[in-house]
């Protein structure tokens, strides 16, 4: 029984491994069969509507090791410069030491320029942006 948890364990894995990408996004068929098993019901075919509409699909990165006189601002304008075009957003991390990070979004299919190794300057960390979950339930109540 053991052996057969363990095979299915190694599978999953594999599984994950084969699907995912440099970045850590879920490639289309993963992402769908996830979308599945957590109930999603439907995705809508309908052409748009004035009062209701999908929001764009936007990548989220993790830009850190940057000096720490870098802005919001100039890395907006690193990104313009280099071909990303659309809505970008920045937002500055709280940082320990010398160094900046950021949290950067752009429509998401803009993704793979960003991901060539000659997209960013030698020594800058780039990843996927991991959103911490939040747990609204917990905690101590104060009354």
């Amino acid at each position: 029984m053991a052996n057969s948890v363990e095979e299915r364990l190694e599978s999953a894995l594999r599984t994950i491994e084969n699907n995912t990408g440099t970045t850590g996004y879920l490639s289309k068929d993963m992402k769908e069969n996830s979308q599945q098993a957590a109930g999603n019901i439907a995705d809508g075919s309908k052409k748009t509507d004035d009062e209701l509409q999908a929001a764009d699909r936007k990548a989220w990165l993790y830009i850190g090791k940057l000096r720490k006189n870098t802005t919001t601002e100039s890395l907006t304008r690193y990104l313009e410069r280099n071909g990303i075009q659309g809505e970008i957003t920045c937002e500055e991390l709280n940082t320990l030491g010398d160094t900046k990070a950021f949290k950067v979004s752009f429509p998401l299919h803009q993704l793979k320029e960003t991901e060539q190794p000659d997209f960013w300057p030698m020594g800058i960390r780039v990843r996927r942006f991991r959103f911490r979950k939040t747990y609204r339930d917990e905690g101590v109540d104060l009354e």
